[in-house]
């Protein structure tokens, strides 16, 4: 069995920053695939869009890239999803499990429900930020569970996105173009 990359996210939209660092993750690590995963209903943010706009904007985003691949897994669970449900699931399918969300996310890992189950199932993949400090979680837990990985600092967030698209701004270079379109057919985000 090969090794899997977790991307967990809101995906609320992908965007070019997600793929970027998507791919510096694989390459870093060697993985041969990273596992889009879309969360379902996420403890810790209201007003998502519908998980069935969120996955085709996934799916479109990297029907481009055969090294990248989406999991329905979270979005067809029911209620709220935690994070160590999911990496124990995985772990049966493989004999190294790594996940990866950002850094933003991470350094909140010792508030997350049972981040000791999640360690005990994977490896945390953190990508190096100079302006988040990692010190709160490294002293909680062994650092033996994380792997840092220099990513490029895309300085893009999908509350950004919806922004620019809420005031009819651009999202050229932002968005994958595929992606650019869906939004404009379905008429997302704005006001």
């Amino acid at each position: 069995m090969s090794s899997i990359v977790l991307f967990g996210g809101t995906f609320d939209p992908i965007h070019i920053g997600h793929l970027i660092i998507a791919e510096h993750v694989k390459e870093s690590i060697g993985a041969g695939k990273i596992t889009f995963l879309p969360t379902g209903v996420p403890p810790h943010k209201k007003g998502v869009s519908s998980s069935i706009h969120r996955l085709k904007m996934v799916e479109l985003a990297i029907s481009d890239n055969p090294s990248f691949e989406v999991s329905t897994y979270e979005l067809k669970q029911k209620g709220t999803n935690y994070t160590y449900r999911t990496v124990k699931h995985f772990s049966t399918k493989t004999d190294q499990l790594y996940f990866f969300a950002g850094a933003d996310s991470l350094v909140d890992l010792p508030n997350w429900r049972n981040p000791m189950g999640i360690l005990n199932h994977c490896k945390m993949i953190i990508a190096r930020r100079n302006d988040i400090d990692f010190q709160n979680v490294f002293q909680k837990f062994d650092a033996e569970n994380f792997v840092m990985v220099d990513t490029p600092i895309v300085g893009l967030s999908s509350t950004e996105v919806r922004k620019r698209v809420a005031a009819n701004k651009s999202c050229k270079y932002i968005l994958h173009p595929k992606v650019e379109q869906y939004i404009e057919k379905e008429e997302l985000y704005i006001g």
